[in-house]
């Protein structure tokens, strides 16, 4: 329950760029290290989600100084190739015109792995509803990414995720959010279909891209209602009339924020 109360409060952190008063900046500074060897990772990308957001990469000792951070509750992210992504929600209210220093900021490599169960364990402890997951995997009715699947993919930002998926794309409104749609063969043609998205057991409409990477331990994607879990039919975003597109059900839980 704290990390489905922690998500729903970040979700609307975010604020476009072009909307930052520039007085009302703060410069955050780090060093980001592996967390086994302790040595520094170089060009890792330290960054706040959103088109037109601030962005920095660490230099050859790990560091880094991030510019024109609104001073607000911010989501940043951290992400370098060979590594677990990590998202860290930062309160800078009241820091204008200042220099936070994070300290260190270590991110665990992948060849550092646990066994699967060992890790199903951990993710179900921080989320309980991640034990239906793992359940319904068992079933085989749909189509799953375990966290170790979201390793592997390194996305930058959930919409690539779901583009790593045969048969997914993603719409994304003018200036709006980005959704999650599947193909649908219309004569002799295509037609995109936005599907219906459960985030940790509830109906969301919020965009995808406002829930970083590395917060999520676990997607379902049915592509027909055929093979929907009844437990899952009478769940969806508050429009229902494109059932028929799939049900994307995300759950999170996966890192420490």
């Amino acid at each position: 329950m704290r990390y489905r109360l922690l998500l729903l409060t970040c979700l609307g952190l975010a604020a476009p760029a072009f909307a930052r008063a520039q007085d009302r900046s703060v410069t955050l500074t780090g060093k980001v290290l592996d967390s086994v060897s302790h040595s520094p990772i170089e060009k890792a990308d330290v960054y706040l989600p959103g088109e037109g957001e601030p962005h920095a990469s660490t230099n050859r000792v790990g560091e880094f100084r991030l510019k024109s951070v609104p001073a607000d509750e911010v989501i940043l992210l951290i992400r370098r190739i060979g590594y677990s992504p990590r998202a860290l929600r930062l309160n800078l209210s009241d820091r204008e015109n200042r220099t936070m220093d994070l300290g260190t900021l270590s991110l665990n490599s992948f060849a550092v792995r646990l066994d699967s169960i060992t890790i199903e364990t951990r993710l179900v402890q921080r989320n309980p509803r991640l034990a239906d997951f793992y359940r319904r995997k068992q079933t085989g009715m749909g189509q799953y990414l375990t966290r170790q699947d979201i390793f592997e993919r390194n996305p930058m930002k959930t919409t690539d995720l779901m583009r790593t998926v045969p048969g997914l794309t993603v719409e994304c409104e003018s200036m709006g959010e980005c959704v999650p749609a599947s193909t649908r063969k219309i004569g002799m043609g295509e037609v995109t279909c936005p599907m219906r998205v459960i985030l940790d057991g509830l109906p969301t409409s919020v965009g995808l891209d406002l829930i970083p990477p590395a917060w999520i331990a676990g997607v379902e994607i049915y592509r027909s209602s055929a093979f929907l879990p009844l437990e899952l039919t009478s769940r969806g975003t508050v429009s229902d009339q494109n059932a028929g597109c799939g049900t994307l059900v995300v759950w999170t839980g996966a890192d420490d924020y």
